[in-house]
């Protein structure tokens, strides 16, 4: 990967860490639109799901318990917070490397 592409990454990583904690609260005015999506999509994931880019885990609720779940976020602090909300029994969730 060229510089300018990690640079780019890292500094995109720093923000989203950076805003982690107010995510939730500063996407709440969208929600309304997105949340009755959110619970129909989910629901119906069966068996092993890939969830890239699963932020603060806005949509682990929504699965069904017995989905094995593989949830990404190249934010730490994001996937911190997604650890805090309920799931699935068999939900990872994890940073790439």
């Amino acid at each position: 990967m060229d510089p300018k592409t990690v640079e780019r990454t890292v500094r995109i990583q720093k923000r989203y860490s950076r805003i982690a904690p107010m995510y939730d609260l500063m996407e709440a005015p969208m929600e309304q639109f997105f949340s009755k999506w959110r619970r129909r999509i989910a629901s119906e994931a069966r068996g092993r799901v890939l969830e890239v880019g699963a932020g603060t885990g806005k949509n682990l609720p929504y699965y069904p318990e017995d989905t094995e779940l593989y949830s990404i976020d190249f934010s730490s602090k994001m996937i911190e917070l997604s650890r805090q909300k309920p799931g699935p029994r068999k939900a990872h969730l994890t940073v790439p490397i």
